[in-house]
């Protein structure tokens, strides 16, 4: 208290000051028309002035909010999109679906149902490579039911969960898939032994039959797994052929129709059984992890 006493004391004459200029002040302002229409300007550009520094403090606030909400219904917009896109895939998936499996004969075969899915993980380098689908069983997917690409043949369902299943591939040494040479009709079995490759062999046809670079193989339809002439690959030009004999038939290398490397939909063949059997020719000692 004392110390604020000092202070006022050893200040008084400012204090005296600022109020005898605000009483001259008022003064002014209300003697005469002219000062009070200055009092009056100068008092609506202040107050004017502090209006437009609010209105902007809550311009920007509003802006902020404004922004967020902009946020939210670009990413609802987005994912529309993305749904919409799906929805677009597998239609388009579904439409391709006639042209898939290139029936290289013009013999009948049942009607087939087919299961569009998309894989969700793959593996191409591997010794045992398996393919991920998303249906499982509760889109009806089983055991032992043949998958197909837009190109070809893919491999067979190994193994089911509720929304997934386990593909093992042709690209897997475990599959064995029975085959055919298209031109000639002559049998084999398809297998795959090397890691990082796309060319599988085909083995067991008769040695007599004469094979060329190009020939289509095609399933054989020994099996309730696929029918007959659907398309699998052909004889890959690394074959050797010398004075129009072929060489091995034991071994012959075939490429692959199927892109493992981009494969994005796949279709389950869901119904259609081709060839009743009470084991599947095509299918020993399947690899299940």
């Amino acid at each position: 208290m004392h110390k604020a006493t000092e202070f006022l004391l050893s200040r008084g004459h400012w204090i005296l000051l600022l109020v005898i200029e605000g009483l001259a002040l008022v003064l002014i302002f209300n003697s005469g028309f002219y000062h009070r229409f200055l009092n009056i300007a100068f008092s609506n550009r202040l107050v004017g002035s502090i209006q437009q520094v609010t209105g902007e403090v809550s311009s920007y606030i509003g802006l902020r909010e404004k922004n967020r909400l902009l946020t939210e219904s670009n990413a609802q917009l987005e994912m529309q999109y993305l749904q919409l896109k799906q929805q677009m895939d597998f239609a388009l998936a579904d439409t391709i679906k006639p042209l898939t499996f290139v029936r290289d004969s013009t013999e009948a075969i049942p009607e087939m149902q087919f299961l569009t899915a998309r894989v969700v993980s793959s593996t191409i380098n591997r010794g045992h490579n398996l393919i991920v689908i998303n249906r499982g069983a509760e889109a009806g997917v089983k055991k032992d039911m043949g998958v197909m690409s837009a190109r070809g043949i893919v491999g067979i369902v190994s193994s089911v969960s509720q929304g997934y299943s386990v593909v093992v591939p042709l690209i897997n040494p475990s599959l064995k898939l029975s085959c055919k040479l298209k031109r000639t009709n002559h049998f084999g079995y398809l297998t795959w032994d090397s890691p990082g490759s796309v060319t599988s062999r085909l083995t067991d046809l008769p040695s007599h039959v004469r094979v060329n670079v190009g020939d289509t193989i095609v399933t054989s339809g020994y099996s309730s797994v696929f029918p007959p002439n659907l398309y699998v690959g052909r004889v890959d030009s690394s074959y050797q052929v010398r004075d129009g004999v072929a060489l091995g038939n034991g071994n012959i290398p075939v490429a692959l129709g199927a892109d493992f490397g981009t494969l994005d939909f796949v279709y389950v063949v869901m119904a259609g059984v081709f060839v009743p059997h009470e084991a599947l020719d095509s299918v020993q000692s399947l690899y299940i992890p």
